[in-house]
């Protein structure tokens, strides 16, 4: 049975490979908030996540690149990375715990959180009862997607080394991005449940065919009573 400190332990040593080492050129470097841009958030993995029996919620990289971050970075960014610097810095298991904590309240506030709160509703469970990460841990210029070099040691080193380390028994996707990635990986065959929640870059509501698979996802894993 791998533990939380099993856990937190693989992170702290993916969290060392360096956007050079998964091969994001200078041209994929956001042009501003150098300083985030160059901090690997790995994963978040929620107090409750249970590994064999776990939801794991996966994006294709970050947000944060893009135009609007050019006056500084946000003040939950402020909050959130630091926090992750001091736990790559650390690897204590108290700064694992403390992104831990933290991320449930700026999550809130991320573009992320309005697709990724149906989806707790639909697969059954809160926030601290999954796991989520990127298939490309770092931000990337504009948010724009990785290239293929970036992709694949994302994957040899940070992705699917986390996948056999969490063991999720339900991979939910966001996006055709990171739906083709794991594809491309056969990394849907990791789960005994897939599913992938279309939308695009940008979006403000859910697209009808996320709508489908949201309402599939919470019949399907309904608690057996």
């Amino acid at each position: 049975m791998i533990s939380r400190t099993d856990i937190a332990n693989h992170f702290y040593s993916v969290s060392k490979f360096t956007r050079e080492q998964l091969r994001l050129e200078e041209e994929h470097m956001p042009l501003y908030n150098q300083q985030d841009a160059e901090t690997m958030f790995a994963a978040y993995v929620g107090k409750s996540y249970i590994p064999g029996e776990g939801t794991l919620i996966i994006g294709i990289n970050p947000g944060g690149g893009g135009e609007k971050y050019k006056y500084g970075p946000s003040s939950h960014d402020k909050i959130f990375y630091p926090v992750v610097r001091r736990f790559i810095a650390s690897g204590a298991i108290k700064d694992f715990d403390h992104i831990v904590t933290v991320f449930p309240e700026v999550v809130l506030h991320w573009g992320i959180w309005f697709i990724m709160n149906p989806v707790l509703y639909a697969a059954w469970k809160s926030i601290e009862d999954i796991a989520y990460m990127n298939m490309v841990p770092y931000r990337t210029r504009n948010d724009d997607p990785p290239k293929a070099a970036a992709r694949d040691a994302s994957w040899e080193y940070v992705t699917g080394p986390s996948l056999d380390v969490l063991n999720p028994r339900t991979i939910v996707t966001l996006g055709k991005g990171a739906s083709d990635m794991l594809s491309h990986f056969n990394g849907k065959d990791r789960a005994a449940n897939y599913y992938c929640i279309k939308r695009k870059r940008g979006d403000s509501s859910i697209h009808p065919e996320a709508k489908e698979t949201l309402r599939k996802m919470r019949q399907e894993l309904a608690p057996k009573n």
